[in-house]
């Protein structure tokens, strides 16, 4: 498999920026000295550091992930949950704790874990997986929507602690 690097904007704390993702055997976002993972302010200044760091970026929009929604979801959960939302950030934070070689609770492959994670994964209908003409809308209970609290507030926490903030 050849190794591409995509750009994903992301928005934590009313402020918005781009990290580098990888997809390869192992997907994962770009770091540096093995914990570190470089954001920047602008695309502009993700392709500047890409350039100087011989990185070509698939040229396509980036994945938007939306940490203060998911971060206003932790202090007020319900059931209005955003499946595709919460499914890009949980597959971010995944690839996040792989690159600084960290463990994340939503690897887990416990059973509330996998429940929790299929159900925003169908909760997508996706079409490839989403029988036509039908639609699911996942039911939650308390201790899976405390389970998806566990684990956005984890992944928004590895991601505090390892970002590095590049100004080019």
């Amino acid at each position: 498999m050849e190794k591409l690097f995509f750009a994903i904007w992301f928005r934590l704390d009313q402020k918005d920026r781009y990290l580098i993702w990888i997809q390869d055997e192992t997907d994962q976002v770009l770091v540096e000295t093995d914990v570190l993972i470089p954001v920047f302010n602008s695309e502009t200044a993700l392709a500047n550091y890409a350039g100087k760091k011989l990185i070509e970026i698939v040229n396509e929009e980036p994945l938007f992930c939306n940490l203060d929604y998911i971060s206003n979801w932790i202090i007020q959960p319900d059931n209005s949950i955003d499946c595709q939302m919460f499914l890009s950030t949980w597959n971010l934070f995944m690839d996040i704790a792989s690159a600084i070689n960290r463990s994340f609770t939503g690897n887990e492959k416990d059973k509330l874990t996998n429940k929790v994670y299929d159900k925003i994964f169908y909760g997508n209908n996706l079409p490839s997986v989403t029988p036509e003409g039908k639609y699911y809308i996942p039911v939650w209970t308390k201790s899976e929507r405390q389970r998806l609290m566990q684990i956005m507030s984890e992944g928004i926490t590895l991601l505090r602690r390892n970002l590095k903030e590049i100004d080019i």
